[in-house]
C-alpha cells in the first residue's frame, strides 16, 4: 500500500479550495518553507471523498 500521493499543481490555494467544495476533507494548512538553493515550496494535505492522504505542493 501507500501511505499518500502526491502532485504538483499550478495554484495550492484554488486546487484545495476545489478539493474541499468537492467532498475532500481537511488534515492540515497551507504550508509554505523555502527550500536553499530550490526555492519556495507551498503544501497542503487533505484526504480525498474516499478517504485517500493526497498532498498538493507547487514549488515558486
Amino acid at each position: 500500500g501507500f501511505t499518500h500521493i502526491a502532485f504538483e499543481v499550478d495554484d495550492v490555494g484554488q486546487t484545495f479550495k476545489a478539493a474541499m467544495e468537492n467532498g475532500g476533507q481537511v488534515l492540515g494548512k497551507v504550508t509554505e518553507k523555502k527550500v536553499a538553493g530550490v526555492g519556495l515550496l507551498r503544501f497542503v494535505y487533505f484526504r480525498d471523498p474516499e478517504g485517500n492522504i493526497v498532498e498538493i505542493q507547487s514549488w515558486a
